[in-house]
């Protein structure tokens, strides 16, 4: 009888949920109070008006919760390496790495386990306030799934894309210290070099002014937090609608978290496990970052 290949081991996911929850904790308890707590409170806050004057404040309100997103973003931003380090911290020490990998399951099943373990961090919490807001909003008569839905989606966008490149980070170094360093430096990297690279132009070519539109197009598609920001601003029509500015950049950046989650598999499965310790666990990109790290002081100069 031929034996089954697993991708999945739910006693190291456990495991990971368990021993980290602090982390998740904490996340579903920062949204709580941004989003459940806070629209109770304007209820108590308000229990002295007349029940229309009430309802049409409590239905303005709910139609408002996209403008949390900007800030959003910045958690998402946050926590996306917080995550990362977490579930991946047993690459950076040589002990751990070789218990883990000593056990008797595939390098896949070790990816996608600890990859899924660390995004039901983010996603799971966005879930269940989800399902809090609405049983508030349904208690008061004033529900209104599209502004929530509109919240859900585009914050686990987010949170997919920079937990999925925080990973593909992790992928590259043996260094615990050195993630949220090189996950910093690539977020911003492009757009600060294309900067440096336009000044210089500027003194040495006579004539030159600045690039074109198009060429800080895409550095700005390149720098996640500059082109999200702007994707994320909510719009409202004449009837109170929400809308995002740029809902295709979230969407895309999305994709683009599934084939960085893709892409780090593919590394994880040749990266070697004496790499513990390693600030760049990766010899073949060793000269990536060496000059990566030499240019950011001078984007900054």
């Amino acid at each position: 009888m031929r034996s089954g290949t697993s991708f999945f081991n739910g006693t190291l996911y456990r495991k990971m949920i368990l021993r980290f929850w602090p982390l998740w904790a904490l996340y579903a308890a920062f949204w709580t109070m941004v989003l459940p707590l806070r629209f109770l409170a304007e209820i108590t806050r308000r229990n002295q008006w007349q029940d229309g004057d009430l309802l049409e404040y409590l239905t303005t309100q709910a139609e408002r919760v996209p403008d949390v997103l900007q800030a959003g973003m910045l958690v998402a931003f946050l926590m996306g390496v917080l995550c990362a380090m977490a579930v991946f911290s047993y690459l950076y020490s040589s002990r751990s790495a070789c218990m883990i990998h000593a056990l008797p399951v595939r390098r896949e099943g070790l990816f996608i386990t600890h990859y899924l373990a660390g995004l039901s961090f983010l996603i799971v919490p966005h879930l269940a306030v989800y399902g809090l807001m609405v049983a508030i909003e349904a208690s008061t008569g004033c529900l209104d799934l599209w502004p929530l839905t509109l919240w859900l989606l585009a914050q686990s966008g987010m949170c997919l894309f920079f937990y999925s490149f925080a990973v593909f980070c992790a992928m590259f170094t043996g260094h615990l210290l050195a993630l949220p360093v090189f996950y910093g430096i690539l977020n911003f990297l492009v757009y600060l070099i294309m900067g440096l690279v336009e000044q210089v132009l500027t003194m040495f070519l006579f004539g030159f002014e600045r690039f074109n539109s198009a060429i800080w197009a895409v550095g700005g598609w390149l720098t996640p937090m500059l082109k999200m920001g702007d994707g994320i601003n909510a719009v409202y029509d004449g009837a109170g609608v929400a809308s995002l500015g740029n809902p295709q950049a979230v969407a895309v950046y999305a994709v683009a978290g599934v084939v960085l989650a893709v892409a780090a598999m593919l590394v994880y499965r040749q990266r070697s496990v004496e790499s513990a310790g390693d600030v760049v666990a990766v010899h073949v990109v060793r000269p990536i970052f060496k000059y990566a790290s030499m240019a950011w002081p001078c984007a900054w100069a």
